[in-house]
């Protein structure tokens, strides 16, 4: 096929004219060379080769023909074949590309997506925080109008109990007043005296505030000698200076008294009145100093000590207060009110025996004095002693039957007598006088825990907690109370408020301990126990047979604490 191929290809080249240039390079080599017999050989082959390729030259069109057409159609296969692949390729381009945009597409959308929840996220923190803010504002607006209403409770209870004060005063200065009026009167009947007779008779006294004529000496029943009589003036001014001291004119009343000094060195009233002047300003050492001048003119002289008594009381110097009114009382056993103010003064010093058999004294010469039998009681109830504490409590509520204070403190001892129903009427009582007094909710919650009545209990303790919010006994007690109904989460959260308002509470720490036992928290348990022995070790000896504390009792920790083997340093909350 390739010799057809060759042979059809010089044809082709020859019919064209390639051959007459192939015979004129051929001619041009050998031209010197060539005779006349080799050109007539050469023209006999060319005559051949004509005659032969006339009857080749169809055959050769015809291949041509068929080659051509062979290779149309294999260049059109070919291009058919790149077609396709080039379709197949822009299909593939068309999809890569759609699919890069469908990728770009779906992280667009889930970038909307966070984008939407976090704008959602935020809006949702932006409405809690809103509500939270209206709840807060709400809660501060509620808190305002309880305080509001506390503080208008208490402007009332204030206003009461000074209107009381006030009427106390008022009777205190009636009489004060009918006792001046018998120390001026036998005053002006002596100076007349004084102007009839040579010799001067002897003028009363005018303290202040206090009877004229002194008491028989305690200690030997001598008589003291009778004072000296004192000029007009100096009287005269210790009248206007008694007068300016009722009218609370202390300043002026002190000059006055210092004018009467000026005319009179030796006038013990004069320096003792204005001892009280000066002790209501507040000018203590002053007042005392004052008081001393008196009693070194006079010994002698009750009022002088026990106003002497009451200044150093006022600046809790109790042991040469007590020492100051014993010498009162000695000077003048008959008088309730140095009794009374020697026994407050022994109460200060927790010499509560001392103090009950000075208040039976002072009612012993005022029986009708509804404080004295109150200061009694208490004083009973400081020694346990609570049958006799609740005589002197009744004694006052037959004299006064509306004081809430007095019906609160019966409750107290009825409570420890263990007479729950009688002390929950009596707190009851003092809460329908006085209703908002934490003290009185709280009590009255502890006596309905005792009822078992611990529902009631609880809102008696919260009662209590929104009169005064940061009253820890009121937490502490609703703790204990919550942990009995077995909720000991909330029991838990409640004695914790209670160490927040007083960390050192021991009670509290005692109770959660409890809690922690009774829920199985050993270890919680233990600690809590800890803390409240290491505040008070009293607690040792409680917790050695509470029952509540069963579960870690056999504890190795339990044992060490209660033989104090255990140390752990003070809780800082």
């Amino acid at each position: 096929m390739n010799n057809q191929m060759a042979l059809l290809l010089s044809t082709l080249l020859w019919s064209t004219g390639g051959l007459g240039n192939m015979v004129g390079v051929e001619s041009s080599a050998a031209q010197g060379m060539l005779t006349e017999q080799s050109r007539g050989r050469e023209t006999r082959q060319q005559e051949q080769l004509i005659a032969q390729g006339g009857r080749l030259d169809s055959e050769v069109r015809e291949a041509i023909a068929d080659e051509v057409e062979a290779t149309f159609f294999s260049t059109l296969v070919s291009m058919n074949a790149l077609f396709v692949a080039f379709l197949a390729l822009f299909f593939a381009l068309v999809t890569i590309g759609f699919w890069l945009q469908l990728q770009r597409l779906r992280q667009q959308t889930e970038l909307h997506k966070q984008e939407l929840a976090s704008f959602q996220q935020d809006a949702v923190s932006s409405i809690t925080q809103t509500i939270s803010s209206a709840e807060t504002v709400l809660e501060a607006i509620s808190e305002k109008e309880l305080l509001a209403e506390q503080q208008i409770n208490q402007a009332k209870s204030e206003a009461v109990s000074e209107l009381k004060g006030i009427a106390a005063e008022t009777e205190k200065a009636k009489d004060e007043v009918y006792q001046k009026l018998a120390e001026v009167l036998p005053r002006l009947t002596e100076a007349a005296n004084a102007v009839q007779n040579s010799n001067g008779a002897n003028g009363a006294n005018g303290t202040n505030g206090a009877n004229g004529t002194n008491g028989t000496n305690g200690t030997n029943g001598v008589q003291p000698p009778p004072p000296p009589s004192y000029s007009k003036a100096a009287n005269e001014y210790l009248r206007q200076g008694d007068t300016q001291f009722l009218q609370g004119r202390y300043h002026e009343a002190i000059t006055l008294y210092d004018q009467a000094i000026a005319h009179q060195t030796h006038f013990p009233e004069a320096w003792n009145n204005r001892g009280g002047a000066l002790a209501k300003l507040g000018r203590h050492q002053e007042a005392i100093a004052s008081y001393d001048r008196a009693l070194t003119i006079r010994e002698n002289f009750p009022e002088a000590w026990n106003n002497r008594g009451g200044t150093l009381a006022k600046l809790q110097n109790y042991e040469q207060s007590l020492e100051s009114y014993q010498k009162a009382v000695s000077y003048k056993q008959s008088d309730p009110l140095i009794w009374m103010n020697l026994a407050n003064v022994l109460v200060k010093l927790q010499r509560y025996e001392e103090a009950v058999s000075a208040y039976d004294k002072a009612i012993q010469y005022r029986a009708d004095d509804p404080l004295l039998w109150q200061q009694r009681g208490n004083s009973l109830a400081q020694l346990r002693r609570y049958e006799p504490a609740l005589d002197s409590y009744n004694q006052v509520l037959g004299l006064q039957g509306n004081n809430p204070e007095v019906w609160y403190a019966k409750g107290y001892v009825l409570y420890e007598l263990q007479r729950y129903e009688d002390a929950l009427n009596a707190y009851d009582r003092a809460i329908e006088l006085e209703e908002n007094k934490a003290d009185y909710w709280n009590n009255r919650g502890n006596a309905l825990e005792k009822l078992e009545r611990f529902e009631e209990a609880i809102s008696s303790y919260e009662q209590a907690l929104r009169l005064q919010p940061d009253k820890y006994e009121a937490w502490d007690n609703r703790g204990y109370t919550l942990g009995k109904l077995q909720r000991y989460k909330e029991a838990l959260s409640s004695l914790d408020e209670a160490l927040k308002c007083k960390p050192d509470h021991a009670n509290a720490h005692y109770n959660k301990a409890y809690c922690y036992a009774l829920m199985g928290d050993q270890k919680s348990s233990l600690i809590s126990l800890h803390r409240a022995i290491k505040i008070n070790p009293m607690y040792r000896e409680l917790a050695q047979n509470d029952a509540d504390l069963e579960s870690v009792r056999n504890h190795q920790v339990f044992k060490r604490i209660m033989a104090g083997d255990l140390k752990v340093a003070t809780p800082a909350s």
